[in-house]
């Protein structure tokens, strides 16, 4: 509670009035603030401006193309590691703010945050992408930045000097595999590789109808699913003696959700052809990409940003190799033209590329193979000679028995299981290859797509599904404590009216403000004056489409115009709750906003951040209209055009700084008001003793001004009525 002053009172009544309060138990208080006898003209960088939060630059890249990824941020970590591959997220914590990115995965706006966290936690369940990482805050904002194009450049240099080694039906390639498409360099880079897009949105539809965590064996329906059949005749010009016509066939490399190093292949042979073992052991195979990995936390591993054993990544998404055709006796110059009727089918090798000696890469005795550093006991699905073998951290397969093969022909799969997925994507009309490469079931361990020219036709593969991009929520908690004597100097107990708050900002995909939900309750009543209270939105009138307030019985005498805003406000949006805080006391007051979609409102723009402007209206009984006076947050928190003259008294505003105090006679300025942020750990506000001034229960809060709010910047955390 303040000191207050009763007007038209003679000196003899008022002294007596005073003696007799004094005797009654925390009623009223002696000044404890001593200002200065002269304040100079204020300037915005005299004053402190009492802010525990700070309005910082936010800079997200995920560095993937075409792909428009939805994000949190959190005060703590949300997710509960439970493997490599699994995770809970947290069902009790609240995002800080949540948005989505563009379409080439960056975001660039503001964050509004406690000014005393130092980092925070960015969490997706986009697919593939890392479910969370840890990012500092620093004073230039908050910035996470994955430049993954810039990464695979710098391994160009190392040069393409590695092939595959081992004689074709030798036990040291019994599959017959080559790499005609060229050699790779040191990370599995192949030669025959470039960068081009990718569809935009593919991931995000995959992800709709297969999550990357899920159990989708539905979608493994075999070869007749998984391979491509050409349908289109070739010709010969006669002009030119050119193969014309025929299909030309593109794998894109799309997101990989593995901790193996696979390998990625292609086979091909006359359609609906009936193979014996021996045949397809015979059958040539060919090399697509020696190693279908990239950022090793994208493949769903948090535990490095890069795979330590070579520093660099061999693939970014849109990684492209055309296939080619070498006849129908496999002997033939290459050419990217495939016939009619020919039957494409796809390999991978498990884990199979070596990374721990780079110039170790082709090993004889096992196919130009070794494992390379699986993390953790992996069951594989399939395997020459069959059985299960469990895969150990740097062990050597000593025998072509232990390398696992898994192909699109599941009749040679161990236990005739089908090894991928296929689904069609009606968007684009393209086919989405998923791997599995053993120890779940996902078959998303690595995903590639088939450009077809002409385009394939749908034999009835299950069909991706339309993302629905729903809205997201940032929450906000916090108390506000205002002192009500304003303009006059009070004793800065900051306890006559605190107000709890909770507010959730829901956002579209496009990041405009749709809808408010916030709720307001009156914590603390050490008043004696009658205070309202409301709040401004930082937005025009014109962008809200309505305001619905559950005052829980309290009545209001404001006047609103239809949408529910007061009316006599020539600015902003102004939201009144009511009249006497005392009513409220213990209340929770909650007011759903709709804000208008075409308004293009953006959070931090154009709407100011929970718990926007909020302000009181001391002796609210006396006047709550035009010239009323209001008590708001300092410094940067302007009055409404209804208040009333400002830098009376004790009070020095001016036209650009609002509800400052005159320093006292040691230098130090006194709020009117504080916002209080609650974090994770942090959810309530401990009322300050009543007529002491705010440091004897919050020593730090002095060495907090002192410094400019550099240093103390938890001082509202230690109380010490709760820690002596």
């Amino acid at each position: 509670m303040t000191t207050k002053l009763f007007f038209g009172m003679n000196a003899i009544r008022l002294a007596a009035f005073a003696a007799f309060v004094f005797s009654i138990s925390g009623c009223m208080k002696k000044d404890l603030y001593d200002p200065a006898p002269e304040t100079p003209a204020p300037t915005p960088d005299m004053y402190f401006d009492f802010s525990t939060s700070a309005e910082i630059p936010l800079t997200i890249n995920y560095g993937i193309q075409d792909h428009r990824v939805k994000f949190e941020i959190y005060d703590k970590n949300p997710l509960t590691i439970i493997d490599d591959y699994t995770f809970e997220k947290s069902k009790e914590l609240e995002p800080l703010f949540a948005g989505y990115t563009d379409w080439n995965s960056t975001y660039n706006g503001t964050i509004k945050l406690p000014a005393a966290l130092d980092k925070v936690y960015l969490f997706t369940d986009g697919f593939g992408i890392p479910g969370v990482y840890e990012v500092p805050v620093t004073s230039s904002g908050v910035s996470f930045v994955q430049n993954l194009s810039a990464t695979r450049a710098s391994t160009r240099a190392a040069g393409y000097a590695f092939d595959f080694n081992g004689a074709a039906g030798s036990s040291a390639n019994l599959y017959h595999v080559s790499s005609p498409l060229g050699k790779w360099d040191a990370t599995g880079s192949i030669q025959a590789q470039t960068t081009g897009n990718v569809i935009q949105g593919l991931t995000s539809r995959v992800q709709k109808i297969a999550a990357p965590t899920a159990n989708n064996t539905a979608y493994a329906k075999g070869k007749k699913f998984t391979n491509l059949v050409t349908y289109k005749e070739t010709v010969t010009n006669a002009t030119t003696g050119k193969t014309e016509g025929g299909t030309e066939l593109k794998v894109k490399f799309l997101w990989e959700f593995a901790g193996y190093h696979n390998v990625l292949g292609y086979y091909y042979y006359p359609k609906g052809a009936v193979m014996t073992d021996e045949a397809f052991r015979n059958l040539p195979k060919y090399l697509v990409f020696p190693n279908v990995s990239w950022n090793e936390a994208y493949a769903g591993n948090a535990r490095a940003s890069l795979r330590p054993d070579y520093g660099c990544i061999p693939l970014v998404e849109g990684s492209t190799v055309s296939l080619k055709y070498y006849g129908s006796d496999y002997s033939q110059p290459g050419t990217t033209i495939f016939p009619k009727d020919v039957e494409i089918g796809w390999f991978m090798m498990s884990d199979a590329f070596y990374t721990a000696n780079k110039d170790q890469i082709t090993k004889s005795n096992i196919n130009g193979y070794l494992e390379s550093d699986p993390i953790g006991n992996k069951t594989h699905l399939t395997y020459i000679g069959g059985g299960t073998i469990t895969g150990r951290p740097g062990s050597i397969y000593g025998s072509t028995n232990h390398l696992p093969y898994v192909f699109s022909n599941e009749e040679f799969n161990t236990n005739r299981v089908p090894g991928c997925i296929t689904l069609y994507d009606e968007v684009s009309k393209t086919i989405v290859i998923g791997f599995e490469d053993g120890d779940l079931r996902s078959y998303q361990d690595f995903l590639f797509y088939v450009e077809a020219t002409p385009g394939v036709i749908n034999p009835g593969w299950d069909v991706t599904e339309k993302v629905v991009e729903s809205p997201v929520k940032s929450s906000y908690a916090g108390a506000l404590a205002f002192e009500d004597n304003w303009p006059k100097k009070g004793d800065y107990d900051l306890n006559d009216v605190i107000i709890n708050y909770h507010s959730d900002v829901i956002t579209d995909a496009g990041n405009n403000v749709i809808e408010l939900i916030d709720t307001f309750t009156v914590v603390n009543d050490g008043a004696m004056y009658t205070d309202a209270f409301g709040y401004e939105l930082g937005v025009s009138p014109d962008a809200v489409e309505s305001v619905t307030v559950d005052r829980k019985g309290i009545s209001s005498s404001f006047r609103t115009d239809a949408k529910g805003l007061e009316l006599g406000q020539n600015g902003k949006a102004v939201i009144m709750l009511f009249n006497n805080h005392a009513q409220a006391l213990n209340k929770s007051i909650v007011v759903h906003t709709k804000i208008k979609s075409s308004a293009g409102v953006k959070l931090g723009t154009s709407l100011l951040y929970p718990p926007y402007n909020p302000f009181i209206i001391s002796r609210s009984n006396e006047n709550s209209g035009m010239g009323r006076k209001e008590v708001h947050l300092p410094k940067v928190y302007r009055p409404t055009s209804l208040a009333g003259s400002l830098g009376e008294n004790d009070d020095v505003s001016t036209q650009s700084i609002w509800y400052i105090s005159k320093p006292d006679k040691k230098g130090i300025q006194y709020p009117f008001a504080l916002h209080i942020p609650f974090d994770a750990s942090f959810h309530s506000f401990i009322t300050p003793t009543e007529g002491m001034i705010i440091e004897t229960d919050y020593p730090a809060f002095l060495d907090w001004v002192k410094s400019n709010g550099v240093n103390y910047k938890t001082w509202y955390k230690q109380n010490s009525k709760v820690n002596r």
